[in-house]
């Protein structure tokens, strides 16, 4: 493969062509009521499916479900005997 792609740099055909790709463009301003919250997403197959799905949630949401297992755990932890 190496010895290929150096022999093709050596003909003179030299390296592949590169595709600029242009930004993307910029979203329409929001209305009063309206804001830009970040998100985080997911692409999950369910067990037994090939179809895949594509889950996004808020970031405050991930952070808060996090939270809440840490606390849950946390009280779980507390009530347990220690040996």
């Amino acid at each position: 493969m190496i010895l290929a792609l150096f022999a093709v740099f050596a003909v003179g055909l030299g390296p592949p062509a590169i595709t600029v790709i242009a930004p993307a463009p910029v979203s329409a301003p929001l209305n009063a009521r309206e804001r830009r919250i970040a998100v985080i997403c997911r692409s999950e197959a369910r067990s037994g499916t090939r179809v895949i799905r594509r889950f996004c949630t808020p970031v405050e949401d991930v952070a808060r479900r996090e939270h809440d297992a840490q606390e849950a755990l946390r009280a779980i932890q507390s009530r347990s005997p220690h040996p």
